[in-house]
């Protein structure tokens, strides 16, 4: 066989690989929030006068609610939990099915109260877009009852200038709205699907920029494409095949730190155009999720200590990703918020997730127990709720802090809406006080938080339930039929985890361990090149970095984790093929067969005398 047909082969193999699950299934995978980015997309076309359905995802805003008032929204509420029963139908003429946040549909967590649903006090109607995609607790919350009926909500006319009263419509900035837009087009083009070879092809172009940077000056570029199918049959022995077939943006978090990692390595011998196609690669990775623009704002700082270019050549290179990455970043969500502002008269917030967790994590619940009641401190109304009487510990926990309307278990949403705009608003402030105040706790909390988010590395969460399916598979829904047939859905309507699924995270995990332990090996084993050592790192810092975004900050879940956690096998096999094919500080090209040099025999490459350098080897053709 030739070396263009060798490669040809691999290369495929890679692709098959990469594509395994998706064939499997015979669609791509999905999740409560997939609809919710449709949504989003979908209303960028609508402001663009591309025309679309009109969202019907509203909720009432009341200035005095209360916990019996919250089934007057006219949405089903609440956190949905992965082993919860197939939900119960919802009125269609109050709720539109593909635009309901699913983020907040549970209908277990729904207590039977008929005043509560049919009393409702005057208020104003706001969008509930963008909603954040927070991870599912892993613990189920009991069951309350059936669900209530909704009924439409009561709409009062806004009056205006007066400081007091909260603005007509919030837009919670949580969703990008770019990957929404590419979701959008996908759908439109009648090809949802199409969006999972695209995760391919972004992952395709981000592994061979890393191989090609690791390979420059060493080999002849046809080695490249041979080195980049390895990586990706590395990968595949992890979650790769999963996150490829997830219609989510979660690929793009690996591809973020592979690119960063590229160019914080070897920027310094990459071409100029391998340099913009991994700085376009790393800020769609950033315009795609929040969560990703503060890995980058983690991972460029490392990238800048272990450069290992000049002085002048590293100012200048982490200047220029600095003001793309990260700037460009930061311009596209103020560029959303005014825009939003401009065009529907609504305020963009971010949800206070950093409030919610370090009330979670104990330290924010008793800095509160300790100041409150404060009218200065905002955040002393969500303590009130918090503590009203009835409810468990599940109502401490931050995604039911932040997404529940449930009378019982809900908090945050409870609230007035200016309320809830100044917790919003207040997090940062309320963040430094608490740390200020308890820095030991804080830290303490952040260490757990990421400790229990390294640990969680399951695919369980991008693998639909019949609940997701019933609740966003609907007639005349955005996701078609065909989703309802997926062949790794759980094949019953119990929402047990299928069969396959337990054995499957097993080698996973020893997949992952044995990657780790062999990175370790590889990074303190004398001959083993600087530039790979360094990249490694980079590598090793990412998937810190992301457990600390998405445990410390967001809710550790297994669907954070699994997503990077492929990178560990991937750069596994880098430096074992590195420590194969590297001999010194240079790359054997080998163009055919096998070479060979034993004992003394006198034996050149290029300018290298093996001889004087002692080497005793045996080289095989193995790329």
């Amino acid at each position: 066989m030739g070396r263009r047909q060798w490669t040809l082969g691999l290369s495929l193999c890679g692709v098959m690989a990469a594509l395994s699950v998706y064939l499997v299934n015979g669609t791509g995978l999905f999740y409560y929030d997939t609809v919710g980015y449709l949504d989003a997309g979908d209303s960028v076309f609508r402001s663009l006068g591309f025309g679309g359905a009109p969202s019907d995802d509203a909720v009432v805003v009341r200035p005095e609610s209360g916990p019996a008032d919250s089934a007057a929204d006219g949405t089903a509420p609440d956190v949905p939990v992965r082993n919860s029963a197939a939900p119960k139908p919802v009125t269609p003429d109050l709720v539109n099915p593909d635009l309901v946040n699913p983020d907040l549909v549970n209908p277990d967590l729904v207590t039977p109260d008929p005043a509560a649903a049919t009393t409702a006090v005057p208020g104003k109607v706001i969008p509930d877009t963008a909603m954040a995609d927070a991870p599912i607790p892993e613990t189920a919350i009991p069951n309350l009852g059936p669900p209530k009926t909704p009924t439409p909500p009561i709409v009062t006319e806004t009056v205006p200038d007066q400081p007091a009263t909260p603005p007509a419509k919030v837009t919670i900035a949580n969703r990008s709205a770019l990957y929404g837009v590419v979701l959008s087009l996908a759908a439109r083009i009648g090809w949802l699907d199409l969006v999972v070879l695209l995760n391919l092809a972004a992952l395709w172009l981000a592994v061979w920029l890393a191989a090609r940077a690791s390979l420059r000056g060493y080999v002849g570029q046809d080695h490249v494409a041979r080195l980049t199918a390895w990586l990706i049959l590395a990968g595949c022995t992890g979650s790769l095949p999963f996150y490829v077939a997830f219609l989510m943006p979660d690929i793009l978090a690996p591809i973020l730190i592979l690119v960063l990692a590229t160019l914080s390595i070897h920027a310094r011998t990459m071409p100029r155009g391998d340099i913009g196609a991994a700085l376009l690669l790393a800020l769609v990775a950033v315009l795609a999720h929040p969560s990703h623009l503060l890995l980058a704002a983690i991972l460029l700082p490392a990238g800048a200590l272990l450069s290992p270019a000049s002085r002048g050549y590293r100012v200048r290179l982490f200047a220029l990703m600095l003001a793309v990455i990260l700037g460009l970043g930061i311009a596209e969500r103020i560029a959303f918020s005014r825009i939003v502002s401009a065009t529907e008269g609504s305020q963009v917030i971010i949800m206070p997730f950093l409030t919610a967790r370090l009330i979670d994590d104990g330290p924010g619940l008793d800095y509160l127990a300790d100041h409150c009641p404060d009218v200065a401190q905002p955040a002393c109304a969500l303590h009130a709720e918090l503590l009203r009487p009835g409810g468990d510990a599940a109502r401490f926990d931050a995604p039911v802090i932040l997404f529940s309307r449930d009378p019982v278990y809900g908090s945050y949403r409870l609230l007035p809406a200016l309320d809830q705009l100044r917790i919003a608003n207040d997090q940062i402030r309320f963040a430094s006080k608490v740390t200020f105040d308890r820095p030991i706790s804080v830290a303490v909390g952040v260490i757990r938080n990421v400790i229990d988010q390294v640990r969680k590395s399951a695919i369980t969460m991008t693998i639909p339930t019949p609940e997701i399916v019933s609740l966003l598979v609907v007639d005349g829904g955005r996701m078609g039929p065909q989703y309802r047939e997926g062949r790794l859905i759980a094949p019953d309507s119990s929402g047990s985890d299928p069969s396959w699924l337990e054995p499957v995270t097993r080698v996973h995990a020893l997949v992952y361990l044995v990657s780790t332990l062999g990175i370790l090996v590889l990074l303190f084993r004398r001959g083993q090149p600087a530039n790979q050592r360094s990249f490694a790192a980079m590598v090793l810092i990412g998937l810190l970095g992301n457990a600390l975004v998405c445990g410390a900050i967001s809710e550790p879940a297994d669907r954070y984790g699994a997503r990077t956690m492929f990178l560990l096998p991937m750069l596994f096999a880098l430096l074992t093929m590195g420590r194969c094919f590297t001999v010194g500080p240079r790359f054997l090209q080998v163009e055919s067969g096998a070479i060979s040099a034993i004992g003394n025999q006198h034996f050149k490459t290029g300018s290298l005398n093996w001889r004087e350098l002692g080497f005793k080897f045996q080289v095989q053709r193995l790329i």
